[in-house]
């Protein structure tokens, strides 16, 4: 049986990389516990995790603590169906938190870019989060 949010955040799950030799015992996930699974099938456990922020899509919450930039880009482009790029590579290497219920994906996009010191330049359909460094260089 497929497991729910309510079973992940306060009940335990089994979870095996579909990669995984199945002769190998499933890892056992409890409560405050989360699991990565690597390209291989490994697993890595972190404990004493708070699940409430993993689990906010659930709710229809969009939340990022402490969240790689690249990965807030493709969690972004995601959840609105839009095209936000980063304008630097540099950038992805920044960290965000924040929360969101009803905002939209500009108002999301704008508070990111404020955030780690970028601003918003539309290119068609793109929107790309550029350095202020580079805007004041004229790029």
């Amino acid at each position: 049986a497929a497991a729910n949010a309510a079973d992940i955040a306060s009940g335990t799950v089994a979870v095996r990389g579909l990669a995984a030799d199945t002769a190998r015992p499933a890892t056992v996930l409890r409560a405050g516990e989360m699991l990565r699974l690597d390209p291989a099938g490994r697993a890595t456990v972190r404990r004493g995790v708070d699940l409430r922020a993993y689990l906010a899509w659930t709710e229809g919450r969009l939340v990022f603590v402490d969240t790689p930039v690249g990965e807030v880009v493709t969690q972004l482009n995601r959840w609105y169906g839009g095209d936000v790029r980063l304008g630097d590579e540099a950038l992805s290497a920044h960290r965000f938190t924040g929360s969101y219920l009803s905002e939209s994906e500009a108002t999301v996009v704008r508070e990111l870019a404020t955030a780690i010191g970028a601003v918003v330049e539309r290119r068609g359909n793109a929107v790309v989060l550029v350095p202020l460094s580079d805007r004041s260089r004229g790029r």
